[in-house]
């Protein structure tokens, strides 16, 4: 069994939103405690559009700190169909993540162990539906960087295990995937700038056979404007450009295919904001037409 076996196991029902996120990787401001983003298919209004029929809606709260507490996936008619909820300890440590089913009923949990130095030495995982379990294992070196990761199934077996590797300077330049049968299954490669920030991803299907690379760029503010695909053969597959307003906000991007040619066309309009000056209304284009109206509702600490 590969590792995005054991992953597809722990978080079925469960959406790639739910991930744990903390508030500060959601470039929001002032002490956010929840936040619900709802989205409609747009209707034209006049020289504008309007929200038409309701296609999505999720709810993310924050302690005061700033860590995710619960996120919830809504259905149309407002019940909730997944909810995660994440759970610390004193000193912040996550300790637990949990996934309840749309009837309320817990559907599967991660439970963590964390040694002295707060790090995370081992997690247990638990799929109640279809009845599997396993242990994830950590090693860290004497800067306390992760250098090892064993995925173990019930009976101890070794499923996968994943050796990182770090520069000079301290990022992470290296990992390496190996299966059960011990024979190495990928290897992915990173390069960075003098500010730290990753400027190549390559990744290859055995030691020494490319499957594909990227390349970024970052305007002054470190915000990305542009990344080039390279296959393994180290010809441009495509190319994606972005823009941003003054506020910060994605507002423009560009993707071109491996000739080159335009290939999609997409603007974000922020036509609202609340005190904090985060956004709560915004327009989706593509193409020049609108495919999305997304409606903020943020509720913050005293």
């Amino acid at each position: 069994m590969n590792r995005a076996l054991l992953l597809a196991l722990f978080f079925v029902c469960a959406i790639s939103a739910s991930a744990q996120t903390p508030l500060s990787d959601r470039q929001l401001k002032g002490p956010v405690h929840t936040i619900t983003e709802t989205n409609f298919q747009p209707v034209m209004e006049g020289h504008g559009f309007r929200p038409g029929q309701q296609t999505s809606r999720l709810t993310d709260t924050y302690d005061t700190s700033g860590r995710h507490l619960e996120h919830k996936q809504y259905a149309l008619d407002g019940s909730a169909t997944n909810r995660m909820v994440y759970s610390y300890d004193s000193y912040g440590n996550l300790v637990a993540e949990e996934w309840f089913l749309p009837d309320g009923t817990l559907g599967g949990k991660r439970a963590y162990q964390v040694d002295d130095a707060g790090k995370i030495s081992e997690a247990e995982w638990q799929d109640y539906q279809s009845r599997r379990s396993g242990t994830i294992r950590y090693y860290y070196d004497e800067n306390g960087r992760k250098t090892l990761e064993e995925w173990h199934s019930e009976d101890g077996t070794v499923n996968n295990r994943t050796h990182f590797r770090y520069s000079d300077t301290g990022y992470e330049e290296e990992n390496l995937l190996f299966g059960p049968s011990g024979l190495l299954e990928k290897k992915n490669i990173y390069r960075y700038d003098i500010s730290g920030q990753r400027t190549a991803w390559e990744q290859y299907r055995s030691m020494d056979e490319l499957a594909w690379k990227y390349l970024y760029q970052y305007d002054p503010q470190g915000r990305e404007v542009e990344y080039v695909i390279y296959d393994g053969k180290g010809t441009v597959s495509g190319r994606q450009t972005s823009t941003y307003d003054h506020r910060g906000n994605l507002k423009e991007s560009h993707y071109y295919n491996a000739r080159n040619e335009l290939a999609q066309h997409t603007q974000y309009q922020y036509e609202l904001f609340d005190d904090a000056a985060n956004w709560i209304r915004r327009v989706l284009i593509k193409e020049k037409n609108a495919v999305q109206i997304t409606l903020r509702e943020i509720n913050y600490y005293d």
